[in-house]
């Protein structure tokens, strides 16, 4: 199983860096968001907003962009994804596609809710 098949069970969303932080803010908000991706133009992953950051702050997404410590790619095997996860000490991480671009993330809880929903199992015995 990959990295993908996590991440296309799973909504995508994302600010651009130019998106003024209140707006990030309603974005986490509305989606129950602890924090939100930034994008550039070509839908690469730049960094992060935090949501308890983004409360009340002025200014753009760029002035408190956060960046990831590591990035994973959507046809690694969830293993190698874990191990990542594991070796940086982080609990969430981007995914990006052959281009590099953002086609999600995934997290431990991820993993774990797509491995115990049945889907995996179908998709071993169709």
């Amino acid at each position: 199983m990959q990295a993908g098949d996590v991440t296309d069970q799973q909504p995508t969303i994302t600010v651009q860096r130019s998106t003024p932080l209140q707006e990030a803010f309603a974005t986490m908000d509305d989606n129950d968001m602890r924090s939100v991706t930034v994008v550039d133009e070509d839908g690469k992953p730049l960094g992060f907003v935090k949501r308890r950051e983004a409360r009340n702050a002025p200014g753009r997404c760029e002035e408190m962009l956060h960046t990831f410590k590591v990035t994973g790619k959507a046809e690694e095997n969830l293993r190698v994804v874990l191990s990542k996860l594991y070796e940086h000490n982080t609990v969430w991480m981007p995914i990006v596609d052959e281009e590099g671009r953002y086609s999600g993330e995934i997290s431990q809880d991820y993993i774990a809710d797509y491995l115990s929903s049945g889907r995996t199992r179908r998709r071993l015995n169709p």
